[in-house]
């Protein structure tokens, strides 16, 4: 929803294209320690960030396999929260 706002800013300034830009790759090379750092920041609940640190290390089943994830976020769902959840510092 933000992406299309501002494109509906950049065309009432005047521009007359707007580019669409896939970010698939940007969540698969998201480092997991600066976003926890970032998310500890937010979240005074310890156990909180300890379930976020599982979700992203979880792993992803390819094959049958399970390979652990070193990097990167999954897409979707659970990384939308409410506006003031309790959890929040």
């Amino acid at each position: 929803m933000q992406a299309v706002k501002k494109a509906k800013e950049y065309v009432v300034e005047g521009h007359g294209y707007v580019v669409d830009i896939d970010l698939e790759n940007f969540f698969n090379t998201v480092n997991h320690d600066i976003l926890i750092g970032i998310v500890r920041s937010r979240i005074a609940d310890v156990r909180i960030v300890k379930l976020i640190r599982k979700y992203l290390t979880a792993g992803i089943l390819v094959g049958g396999l399970t390979t652990l994830t070193e990097k990167g976020t999954p897409q979707g769902g659970l990384s939308e929260a409410s506006d003031n959840p309790p959890y929040l510092k």
